[in-house]
């Protein structure tokens, strides 16, 4: 079975969400097969909170002042400015019959392939959790199956499981663009000298893989454990009038 990919371009936080549910519920409803492997950038930038998370810790008066809109994630965990990142979510059916597999066995899967990934780029990532409950702000802690580079945090992901299926995101920094979170939350609970303490980000490490590298590089390690080859997508499944309702429910209107 292929493992297929796509570079994405930049789209809207809205539409982005919206992709990548409609990606998930391609896997769900059997539509879709074969893992999807999908990589883009945000314009503008974003503030995405977690499926379940409040947003009562979420300065709106500052989000309208910058025009910052707010996205939901069908996906868990912290918040986090989408700013100097690349971005990807795998959506892909859970493996049945001899390989049965757990969404956290995936999960820890997804994530060896993109240590192995970014260790083709020259990248020193290592999979760790420093111990810290999770927290509102995605990057002040380290959860299992996260990536670091010299004990600080690379890359933040998280994880949504279906009846057949699962959803991983993942934000890869580029630069420290993501700390402006801080200035949009009533109650941070972490100050933007420990943040940038705890992460590291590819340009402060001279790497700068693009999309396309980015996706066509992971796709490529996930065939490893996956089986089959990588093979590029061509076009997406279109999104539903719901799915781009539910990135939009906590959205800052200007």
């Amino acid at each position: 079975m292929p493992v297929l990919w796509i570079d994405d371009g930049v789209q809207t936080g809205a539409a982005n969400m919206a992709r990548d549910h409609a990606l998930w519920r391609g896997c769900e409803e059997g539509q879709l097969t074969a893992p999807v492997i999908r990589v883009y950038q945000w314009k503008p930038a974003a503030v995405s909170i977690g499926h379940h998370q409040s947003t009562e810790q979420l300065d709106f008066d500052a989000l309208r002042r910058d025009k910052v809109s707010v996205v939901r994630r069908p996906t868990g965990g912290g918040a986090v400015l989408h700013d100097e990142e690349l971005t990807f979510a795998v959506a892909a059916p859970l493996l049945r019959g001899e390989r049965r597999e757990t969404a956290k066995q995936a999960y820890a899967v997804v994530s060896d392939a993109l240590v192995a990934t970014l260790r083709s780029f020259g990248v020193d990532a290592k999979c760790r959790s420093d111990g810290r409950a999770q927290a509102q702000v995605c990057f002040s802690s380290t959860l299992g199956h996260e990536i670091t580079v010299g004990g600080r945090k690379l890359v933040g992901s998280a994880l949504r499981r279906g009846r057949r299926s699962f959803l991983i995101h993942g934000s890869i920094l580029l630069g420290d663009g993501h700390c402006r979170l801080l200035e949009y939350l009533k109650e941070p609970g972490v100050d933007a000298a420990t943040l940038r303490a705890r992460c590291v980000d590819l340009g402060s490490l001279g790497v700068q893989p693009g999309r396309r590298d980015l996706a066509a590089a992971l796709a490529n390690a996930l065939t490893a454990s996956r089986g089959g080859k990588a093979v590029p997508l061509v076009g997406l499944p279109a999104c539903t009038e719901p799915e781009l309702a539910l990135a939009k429910s906590p959205r800052v209107d200007f």
